[in-house]
C-alpha cells in the first residue's frame, strides 16, 4: 500500500548518511513525507520549524554535537506530546530504558531490515491514533 502514510510527516534525526538516504526512500515509498536531520542540534531547529508538521520522530541515541537523549528533552520541552520512536546499536540498557519509561513510543535497533523501520513507523502511527 504506497500511501498509507499520506498526509504524515516524520523527522528522521541519524548521523549515518546511509541510514538517512535509504530510510526516507523506504518511508516515502509508502507516502509518508520525511524530513532529514544529521544530528539532534539539526533536528531540533528542524523540528521548531515545522512541529505542526511533524507528528513523529524517529530519533538515533548516539550522535555527535547533541546525542538522542538530551534531543529527547529538548524535543519534550517543545511539545511535551512528542512522538518519538528511539532507535540504537544498543540493546535495550537502562539508558534506552529510561527514555522509554519517559515517553519514547518504540525502540528499533540497528542494523535493522528496513520493513522494520516501516513497520515500526505504522505501529507508532497505530498507537498513536488508539
Amino acid at each position: 500500500n504506497g500511501n498509507e502514510g499520506e498526509g504524515r510527516t516524520l523527522l528522521l534525526i541519524d548521523d549515518e548518511e546511509a541510514i538517512r538516504t535509504i530510510g526516507k526512500a523506504a518511508l516515502e515509498r509508502f507516502g509518508y513525507t520525511v524530513y532529514l536531520a544529521s544530528d539532534g542540534l539539526e533536528g531540533l531547529e528542524v523540528y521548531a520549524e515545522r512541529a505542526s508538521e511533524i507528528d513523529l520522530v524517529v530519533l538515533d541515541l548516539v550522535m555527535p554535537r547533541l546525542g538522542g537523549a538530551a534531543c529527547f528533552e529538548k524535543l519534550k520541552e517543545l511539545n511535551p506530546s512528542v512522538k518519538v520512536v528511539l532507535m540504537s546499536g544498543f540493546t535495550r540498557n537502562r539508558r534506552v530504558n529510561d527514555l522509554m519509561a519517559r515517553g519514547c513510543l518504540f525502540f528499533l535497533r540497528k542494523p535493522f531490515e528496513l520493513v522494520d523501520l516501516v513497520n515500526t513507523v505504522r505501529e507508532a502511527y497505530l498507537f498513536r491514533s488508539a
